[in-house]
């Protein structure tokens, strides 16, 4: 993966845990694909799959998939502390200031 692949996806995955912290815990990839293209993260819905599951795999959370065309992904304690800078985690952008 190319440096900035990387940094991409680590930007993703911080922008998933923000959206689901902020969203009573849970998010929907349809969501997620609006929520991270008005951050600047276009992401295809294969791609944000792939994060959700990532995100599961690192222990910040777990995924449900409700349908062939819909997964949920639910932040846990870790998660929420990744979230808000208070626990890093290789592969998560580290959140700036304003979400501590």
């Amino acid at each position: 993966m190319t440096t900035y692949k990387k940094h991409l996806a680590e930007h993703r995955r911080l922008s998933i845990l923000r959206a689901a912290l902020m969203n009573n815990f849970k998010i929907n990839e349809s969501i997620t694909q609006t929520v991270l293209a008005e951050f600047g993260l276009v992401a295809p819905r294969e791609e944000i799959r792939a994060e959700f599951t990532w995100l599961a795999e690192a222990g910040l959370g777990k995924t449900e998939e409700l349908s062939p065309t819909l997964m949920v992904f639910t932040i846990n304690q870790r998660g929420k502390e990744t979230a808000k800078g208070i626990k890093l985690v290789d592969g998560v952008a580290e959140p700036g200031p304003e979400m501590a």
